[in-house]
């Protein structure tokens, strides 16, 4: 909980001060867009790894556009190959090169446990994509446009549910009904 509050404030404080590290250009996809499934998955691994839930899905959507017919299930786009034998040992993965969701929960346990020694978005995120380094302080084109947009869906998340009054619209007839 600490560390999905730790990042919902550093990125309402970039989003309030009007940063102009954040990149503006970020593309136009609306957290309604994403399928469901992604969703879903995602947010059940928020609940597992205190991570939110918009951010893993950010992560994904820059790295692959969660086009799995094209990168196979590596949607994180993880090529480390350390990272791979750490990730499959620490959650049981046994194909994460070809499930999403395998690749995802890798994807996930990593930034948890990145988080809970850095805490910095910016140095996770960044990590991601470079390697973790937190001597280095610059907010990437890449961590700006993932953090960027994951603020961004979780205010669209919101508003969704507020609408919706849930999660998912299929649960619209059960909750309602």
């Amino acid at each position: 909980m600490k560390r999905i509050i730790v990042l919902m404030t550093t990125l309402l404080t970039m989003i309030l001060i009007g940063s102009s590290t954040i990149n503006a250009n970020a593309d136009e996809v609306r957290w309604e867009d994403i399928p469901f499934e992604y969703r879903d998955y995602a947010h059940s691994l928020q609940s597992e790894y205190g991570v939110s839930e918009c951010l893993i899905l950010s992560l994904c959507w820059t790295e692959s556009k969660l086009q799995t017919d094209v990168v196979g299930g590596n949607i994180t786009q993880i090529t480390n190959l350390k990272w791979f034998k750490e990730g499959i040992e620490a959650t049981g993965a046994d194909k994460p090169k070809t499930d999403w969701k395998q690749n995802m929960r890798i994807c996930a346990f990593y930034l948890a446990t990145w988080f809970e020694e850095y805490e910095d978005p910016n140095i996770v995120i960044r990590g991601w994509n470079e390697g973790i380094n937190p001597k280095v302080e610059r907010l990437t084109d890449y961590s700006a446009t993932v953090l960027e947009r994951s603020a961004r869906w979780e205010e669209e998340r919101e508003e969704y549910e507020k609408s919706f009054g849930c999660r998912s619209p299929y649960a619209l007839g059960e909750e309602n009904g």
